[in-house]
């Protein structure tokens, strides 16, 4: 399982997710007002949540990783926006954010062994925004505001509900759970933008990257930070690079003559990063060896708009969002490039 979800332009109010989640359901518009989106692979790969409109609502549904036993989680949620599904380590807990009727949102956890759903900030009164599980499953990071002037980062107890503000003034945005789980990255600032980290042991705060970046992942394992950098050559370019505390930046992708990188996913052994490369139309999902640099692009510019990579546990295959059969769908490939399934049309 990746070990810490991704984030992208904390400018946006509720990040990178709600972004590409909304222009994914605008992009089949002309097609039907059927999608599958936001694909999320559980810790053991045997199952698949994503936020679905196939019935007359955007909802969180699952089905099994060969596309089987659709089913959808959130069918009671009336008059709501369900999206951004995330697994907790564990795989008993799906947490996803839901808005309703007065554009309020909040952060909903489901029980995939009961089917209990419950919402864990209907106590706050600001919107909730990106969330992250702990690694231990015990806790539950988020951002909390109006985004826009002010937000900050909370922390909430599964078990209790008990909530804990880290951080009192200012835009904070996008908390990150660290890979040992002894400390939460987060965005701060609101034009001048930096990520810092909040050492949990001592709740201290320091930055942590304050270069110019678009998003970063923390490491399954080993505490490095997967991110794109703005490229200083060409301002609207960025590139893929790594991040270990200490050193400066490595970027990996300075030869890739694309207009943006996003998405960025670290495989389970933490040997390659597959990432999403912007076409002038369209866009491919690639990888790349860490061992020696090699990239390799699995599925070229002329197979639509690609999105929301992520690794099966043995790291043979890739799960991702995709329209290239019209409507987006989701879809699983060989990490050769071979052997693409619709499992939406399962």
């Amino acid at each position: 399982m990746q070990r810490i979800v991704w984030a992208l332009l904390p400018f946006i109010l509720f990040g990178s997710s709600i972004l590409q989640s909304v222009a994914a359901g605008a992009n089949t518009s002309n097609v039907s007002d059927i999608y599958d989106i936001e694909p999320a692979l559980s810790p053991s790969g045997d199952k698949i949540v994503f936020v679905s409109s196939r019935e007359g609502s955007r909802d969180i549904w699952i089905m099994s990783s060969d596309g089987r036993e659709k089913a959808n989680l959130t069918s009671a949620f009336n008059k709501t926006l369900e999206f951004t599904p995330r697994w907790s380590f564990d795989g008993e807990y799906i947490g996803f954010m839901s808005i309703d009727e007065q554009d309020h949102s909040d952060i909903w956890i489901f029980s995939v062994m009961t089917g209990e759903a419950r919402n864990i900030t209907e106590n706050i009164d600001d919107n909730a925004g990106q969330f992250s599980w702990s690694p231990n499953d015990l806790q539950i990071a988020f951002g909390v505001g109006d985004f826009l002037s002010q937000a900050n980062i909370w922390i909430t107890d599964i078990a209790t509900q008990e909530m804990t503000m880290l951080t009192q003034t200012g835009v904070n945005t996008h908390p990150v759970w660290s890979s040992d789980g002894e400390s939460i990255s987060f965005f701060s600032g609101r034009t001048d933008i930096e990520v810092r980290l909040f050492n949990l042991a001592d709740s201290t705060s320091s930055t942590l990257l304050d270069t110019e970046i678009g998003e970063y992942i923390w490491s399954p394992i080993s505490n490095r930070i997967a991110l794109t950098l703005k490229r200083p050559s060409i301002p609207i370019m960025f590139d893929v690079a790594i991040y270990q505390s200490g050193l400066d930046p490595s970027i990996l992708t300075s030869g890739v003559e694309y207009i943006y990188v996003h998405s960025v996913a670290w495989s389970p052994d933490e040997q390659n990063l597959s990432f999403i490369a912007e076409c002038a139309s369209s866009s491919a999902l690639f990888y790349i060896s860490l061992d020696n640099l090699k990239l390799t692009d699995l599925t070229g510019c002329q197979n639509g708009r690609n999105a929301f990579p992520s690794w099966f546990p043995d790291g043979s295959r890739i799960l991702f969002q995709s329209d290239r059969s019209g409507n987006n769908s989701i879809w699983t490939m060989n990490v050769g490039g071979t052997s693409a399934t619709n499992l939406s049309d399962v």
